[in-house]
């Protein structure tokens, strides 16, 4: 391979636009997954450092997702795809996308202007009856559900009766 370096004249232009941060819930036959879109609207080449955190409820832990390193050529749109491996088997979750576009300095093997930008999604991960966790989760909500009617049903036969009731002396 050989390098060749040519110098354009004119400005440099570092421009960017960050289109969309989506989730993908796994439908489809494929995989849960965010998508990330970018689009270089300069005429220098971009490198991307990105990271994906996740926290909510009910698992109070949160999963960071590295994402390696994008470049972008000038006038290319890139869309970036990263598996949720670990996704949990239910809940409601925040995903925040913390995005760094950098200018790449192609002789000095640099990364020159960095700017953060950060996005959150709301994502909603429904209950997944094909998991043991899922099957266990289902079946204590029942529990928990014939627990309560019968409970109720104690409680208004209570109060029925205690209506009707009579002292007796």
């Amino acid at each position: 391979v050989v390098k060749v370096f040519v110098s354009v004249p004119g400005a440099k232009k570092h421009q960017y636009e960050w289109l969309d941060f989506s989730y993908n819930g796994g439908v489809e036959n494929r995989k849960p997954s965010f998508n990330l879109t970018y689009k270089n609207a300069g005429n220098t080449v971009i490198l991307i450092d990105q990271k994906i955190e996740v926290s909510g409820f009910p698992s109070s832990t949160k999963q960071t997702l590295d994402l390696p390193i994008a470049t972008m050529l000038q006038d290319k749109t890139t869309t970036l795809s990263q598996k949720w491996a670990n996704q949990p088997f239910f809940g409601f979750y925040k995903a925040k996308a913390t995005v760094t576009f950098s200018e790449y300095d192609i002789i000095n093997n640099k990364k020159l202007n960095g700017e953060t930008v950060s996005k959150e999604i709301n994502v909603y991960v429904p209950l997944k009856m094909n998991t043991t966790a899922g099957r266990l989760t289902l079946s204590l909500i029942i529990i928990i559900l014939c627990l309560l009617v019968g409970y109720l049903a104690w409680m208004i036969r209570d109060i029925q009766l205690r209506k009707n009731f009579q002292g007796y002396k």
